[in-house]
Order: C-alpha cells, then structure tokens, then sequence
C-alpha cells in the first residue's frame, strides 16, 4: 500500500571518497554534512515527514484511531 506524495526512504549511501574526513574539518558535499547532523536516515525521514503538512493531517486522523480507509477517502 501505498500514500500520495510519500516516497520510501532511500538507503544511505556509503562515501566514495579516498580519505576520511579529518576532525574539524568542513564536510566536501551537502551529503557528508547531512551525515554529520547526528541523526540516522530513519530519523532524517521522521523529522521530514513530521513537517509535511499532509503527513501531518495522516497522523493526526490515524491517532484518533480513524479506520484507513475513511482516512484516505478524507485525504482525497
């Protein structure tokens, strides 16, 4: 099953290059720096999700126990 405009977490994907990053030193790309923020991909997609607004309004309905498939007949 699947929900609009939610998309599966991609798997993290290892770095390529030579040498390990030295410590104080600033992250090479936008990748190496999201790694560095503490959390794991799980974690990066929960506080993602947690910020749509959509999502939002799925967890909200889902919470208050609303069977599935009246959710999704709300949503669309």
């Amino acid at each position: 099953m699947s929900f609009p405009n939610i998309e599966s977490a991609q798997p993290a994907a290892s770095p390529t290059g030579g040498e390990a990053a030295q410590d104080g030193a600033e992250p090479a790309t936008a990748e190496a720096a999201e790694m560095d923020d503490g959390f794991t991909p799980e974690e990066r997609r929960k506080n993602q999700l947690e910020e749509d607004a959509g999502f939002k309004k799925y967890m909200m309905m889902k919470r208050m126990k609303i069977p599935l498939h009246n959710i999704r007949a709300k949503i669309r």
